[in-house]
C-alpha cells in the first residue's frame, strides 16, 4: 500500500513545475477576462511552457543542491585522513633489485576514512649533505604531488627513494636519491635520510632511514 503514495509523490515532484505554470496561466487568463481584454491561446501556451521550464530548472537545481549539501555534511563528519610512512627492512616489497641496483622503497599509508589530497613526500634531511635534493619531493606515479585513498587493510603505496650499487674502488656504495632532482652521492659507508610526508589535511611523523 506504500507504493502508490510514493509513486504519486514522485510524479508530483516531476510535474509540480508545470502545475505551477498552469496555475499562473489560469490566473493570467482570469485577470485578462476581468479586464475585458482578449489574448491568443498561443500566448497562454507560451506562458505555460516558459514558466514551466523555468520552474522545472529551479526545482532540479534545488534538488541537486540539497543532495550536494547532504553529501558534504556527511563527508565533514567522517574522520579525516591518517597518514604514515613505513619501512620494513626484511620485507621484499620494500627492497627490490633491478639491473644490479638495489632499490629501496617506503610505504605510504592512509589509515583514515577520507582521501588525503596534495600529498608530498620530501627529503627533510640527509647526511652526508646533498643540497640539490634537500627539500625536494620524491615521485609517486611520476608526480611530486598526489592523492592517497584510504588503504584500509590493503598494501601501502610504495615510493622509490633510493638506489644503490656496491663498488670496490674506493669501497662503498654508489647511491642515488630519487627526488625530483636526483642527488648522487660519492661512495660512502654511511647514509642517513629523514623523509617528511605532508598533505593538505596534515602531516605524518618523519621517517629516518640509515644505510
Amino acid at each position: 500500500m506504500r507504493v502508490l503514495p510514493r509513486y504519486l509523490l514522485d510524479v508530483w515532484d516531476h510535474l509540480r513545475a508545470f502545475v505551477l505554470a498552469g496555475g499562473i496561466a489560469l490566473l493570467a487568463a482570469y485577470l485578462v477576462n476581468v479586464m475585458g481584454a482578449t489574448i491568443s491561446p498561443w500566448a497562454y501556451f507560451i506562458v505555460f511552457v516558459v514558466l514551466g521550464l523555468h520552474a522545472a530548472a529551479f526545482y532540479a537545481w534545488e534538488e541537486q543542491y540539497a543532495e550536494a549539501t547532504r553529501l558534504q555534511r556527511e563527508a565533514e563528519r567522517m574522520p579525516g585522513p591518517k597518514l604514515a610512512i613505513q619501512f620494513e627492512p626484511g620485507d621484499t616489497r620494500y627492497t627490490t633489485f633491478h639491473s644490479g641496483d638495489e632499490w629501496t622503497h617506503v610505504g605510504i599509508r592512509n589509515d583514515g576514512e577520507r582521501r588525503a589530497t596534495h600529498v608530498r613526500l620530501t627529503l627533510q634531511d640527509v647526511e652526508p649533505p646533498v643540497p640539490k635534493s634537500l627539500g625536494k619531493g620524491f615521485l609517486f606515479n611520476r608526480s611530486e604531488e598526489f592523492d592517497i585513498n584510504p588503504t584500509g587493510g590493503g598494501p601501502p603505496n610504495l615510493v622509490p627513494v633510493l638506489s644503490q650499487r656496491q663498488v670496490h674502488n674506493p669501497p662503498g656504495y654508489h647511491r642515488t636519491i630519487h627526488t625530483r632532482r636526483p642527488g648522487v652521492l660519492q661512495p660512502t659507508s654511511r647514509l642517513r635520510m629523514v623523509l617528511r610526508l605532508s598533505a593538505a589535511e596534515g602531516t605524518a611523523e618523519p621517517l629516518a632511514l640509515e644505510f
